[in-house]
C-alpha cells in the first residue's frame, strides 16, 4: 500500500483578527496624535505667556476707591467702629488712613497727621523762603500711628510724629494689618516699619 503525501495549506489569519489588529493600531495611532496635539498646545501656550510682558505700569488705581472699598469690607466683616475710634475722613488739611479691623475684629488701627501752611521750616515756592507767622505747627496727640484693643477700650499710639532738625515732621501712615498682632506703617523718607502689638517691639 503507497503511501499518500497530504499537503498541508497554509493557515491563513481569519477577517475577525485582522480587523482587531487593525483596531489596535487605530487607537494607539490615535493615543499617540492626541498626546502630541496636547504637548503642543501646552508649549504654545507657555510660548505665548512669555512672549506677552506683564506691564502694570499703566494701570491706574483710584486709591480713594480702594481705601472705600477696604473700609466697606472690614465694617461688614466685623461690625461698625466703636465711638473711640475717630470717622474715617475729618476734613480739612488732615488724612486719615483706616480705621481697619484687624482679622480677628479685636483691634483696629488708623494713622492722622494734620496738613496746612505752619509747618516749621516750609517753604514758600515763590520766594524760596521760610514762610511767616503763624507760628510753627505744633504736634498734636491726634497725630501718628494708632491701635485701639476692643477688648480694654485702650487706644495706643504706636509711632509719634518726630520734628527734623530742618523743622519737617516725619508722620507715619498706616499700611496695612500683617497678622491678628501686627501692622505695617510707612514713615516719610524713611520706609516702612512693623509694629507688634504682644512684644511691643518696631522692626
Amino acid at each position: 500500500m503507497s503511501k499518500k503525501k497530504v499537503l498541508k495549506s497554509k493557515k491563513t489569519e481569519s477577517p475577525k483578527v485582522v480587523s482587531n489588529n487593525n483596531n489596535f493600531l487605530l487607537l494607539l495611532f490615535f493615543a499617540v496624535f492626541v498626546a502630541l496635539v496636547a504637548a503642543f498646545l501646552e508649549f504654545r501656550t507657555k510660548q505665548v505667556n512669555q512672549e506677552i510682558p506683564m506691564n502694570t505700569s499703566n494701570v491706574k488705581i483710584d486709591s480713594k476707591s480702594t481705601a472705600k472699598e477696604k473700609l466697606r469690607e472690614s465694617i461688614k466683616r466685623c461690625g461698625d467702629f466703636p465711638e473711640e475710634v475717630p470717622p474715617p475722613s475729618p476734613g480739612g488739611f488732615s488724612q486719615v488712613d483706616g480705621p481697619v479691623w484687624s482679622q480677628d475684629c479685636m483691634h483696629i488701627a488708623w494713622s492722622l497727621w494734620e496738613g496746612g501752611i505752619s509747618w516749621e521750616g516750609s517753604v514758600d515756592e515763590d520766594k524760596a523762603s521760610p514762610l511767616p507767622s503763624p507760628a510753627p505747627k505744633k504736634i498734636t496727640n491726634n497725630e501718628g500711628v494708632f491701635v485701639f484693643t476692643k477688648v480694654t477700650k485702650n487706644i495706643q499710639r504706636v509711632y509719634v510724629p518726630q520734628r527734623k532738625a530742618d523743622g519737617s515732621i516725619s508722620y507715619g501712615i498706616l499700611n496695612e494689618w500683617l497678622d491678628n498682632d501686627a501692622i505695617a506703617y510707612t514713615v516719610n523718607e524713611e520706609g516702612t516699619f512693623a509694629y507688634n502689638l504682644t512684644t511691643k517691639k518696631t522692626e
